[in-house]
Order: C-alpha cells, then structure tokens, then sequence
C-alpha cells in the first residue's frame, strides 16, 4: 500500500507505459512508484487504565431475598452463602456464580 505524500491518505494505482502511477483517493495528487522505496506507517492508539471499579454485587439487593446454599467460604470456612449469577464475559459462554458468605461477607465467583 502506499499513502499519499500530501495529506496522508490511501493510494490507488494504474499503469501508464511502464510506469505504475499511485493516484490519492482523498486529495487526487499523483505520484510516481520509486523503486527500492519503502515507506511504513505505524498508527497506534494509547488505552489509559480506568480507575472506575465495577461493582459485582448490587448493595441494594437484600441478602435475605437471595437463596441460600451450602458452600464452603475460603476464607472462614463457614458452610452457609447466598448466590446469585451474573453475565460477567461473552454472551456465548455460561454465567459466572457468585457467592456471599452469611458470616465473613466474603465474595468468591466461579466459573462454570
């Protein structure tokens, strides 16, 4: 691919003769192919790191009106956890369970 020298912008080509003729699809400057000439464009995009924390449990939400379960908290080992499930990665992949314990108030999820 070769861009053009003016604005930057993505050439078509044609022949004329022997001679190949790059012609700006944006601006419509022509120019020549120089042989042995190699031009690279390197576009990136810089992602900053959002601070913003995502909340996996709703406060609003009573623990009471959630259904309880035996589960083993791994941080106190207490036997009782209200559970909920939430789309936490592609729609094509099971929800991710998570579990509250009744005594610590530890979140742990697992995935399916």
């Amino acid at each position: 691919m070769i861009f053009c020298n003016k604005c930057g912008g993505l050439c078509s080509s044609r022949k004329q003769g022997e001679k190949t003729i790059f012609v700006c699809r944006c601006c419509r400057t022509e120019q020549t192919e120089k042989k042995g000439h190699v031009k690279a464009c390197i576009i990136c995009e810089s992602i900053e790191k959002s601070e913003k924390k995502v909340s996996i449990f709703n406060e609003d939400i009573e623990t009471k009106k959630l259904p309880t379960v035996k589960h083993g908290c791994p941080k106190c080992s207490n036997l009782k956890a209200v559970f909920w499930m939430k789309q936490t990665r592609a729609s094509d992949e099971p929800p991710t369970r998570f579990y509250k314990c009744l005594k610590c108030g530890y979140i742990s999820r697992e995935y399916e």
